[in-house]
């Protein structure tokens, strides 16, 4: 699981940091409960259950940067809930989009084009965090309705 929001005391820097430590787990224990629900929704409902994913992953700046305890430890359970939503159900989303001959290829393209994305939005988050975070959460938003609207595009070719 990738680095969580600042302070949460997630991966291998924050075990053992006491609350923060606490909220990193809490962030991974939603995670998991969010894999098992969506993945339960996917084989129900089909990938139209991605479409929490982008409002999950837009809430994150806005909850997990707040100055209210509570509304960041929000912050965390929504970041966890996006990384098992997308740990799991959008992997499904790649088997059932591409033939069993070249599935392997698939996940290896996802793989590097999700490490690519990871590094680029580290980066670029990193930057401005700290002088404008603002103008980060707007990015962050804008760019969850590309992905709406592209993942919107990929269902309707179903």
């Amino acid at each position: 699981m990738p680095p969580g929001p600042v302070g949460t005391g997630a991966g291998p820097a924050g075990q053992g940091q006491g609350p923060r430590a606490g909220a990193g787990g809490a962030g991974r224990g939603a995670s998991a409960l969010a894999a098992l629900a969506t993945g339960h929704g996917y084989d129900r409902w089909g990938a139209r259950v991605l479409y929490v994913l982008p409002i999950l992953v837009t809430l994150v700046p806005l909850l997990a940067f707040a100055r209210t305890a509570w509304l960041a430890v929000l912050g965390v359970l929504a970041w966890g809930a996006a990384n098992g939503l997308q740990d799991s159900t959008v992997k499904a989303l790649v088997a059932d989009l591409v033939g069993k001959d070249r599935r392997a290829t698939a996940y290896g393209v996802f793989a590097a084009i999700q490490g690519a994305a990871a590094i680029g939005g580290g980066a670029l988050a990193g930057g401005l965090y700290a002088t404008a975070l603002p103008l980060l959460v707007v990015i962050i938003a804008v760019s969850q309705v590309g992905t709406a609207l592209l993942l919107h595009r990929t269902l309707g070719q179903d």
